[in-house]
């Protein structure tokens, strides 16, 4: 079974996605698993979601575009997974210290 993901990242992201594409690489994952694509959200977003040979989606972002994704997918018997609930995702490690404010 050949795994391919392809992705977009957020356009406010810059530079960053292609980094972490470039390191996946580095690391010895073979070009062409793991597919990165710029571009307007609409506009690169539905192309992802419409492509036949995309079997499953996976989405963070705005509710808007999740639910128009999301729309997409079930219409064509997609799987998918939305992540909906934020713009500032964290890992607290075990050593944080709960008790600080970081507001």
């Amino acid at each position: 079974m050949e795994i391919q993901l392809s992705g977009k990242s957020a356009q406010e992201t810059g530079i960053t996605g292609v980094k972490l594409t470039e390191i996946f690489e580095k690391t010895g994952l073979p070009k062409g698993v793991l597919n990165l694509v710029n571009g307007r959200g609409a506009t690169v977003g539905n192309a992802l979601v419409e492509h036949q040979d995309i079997a499953a989606i996976t989405f963070t972002g705005s509710n808007q575009v999740g639910r128009e994704s999301a729309s997409i997918a079930v219409a064509q018997n997609k799987k998918f997974q939305l992540e909906l609930g934020g713009k500032n995702p964290v890992v607290v490690l075990e050593d944080a210290d709960m008790d600080l404010d970081v507001s």
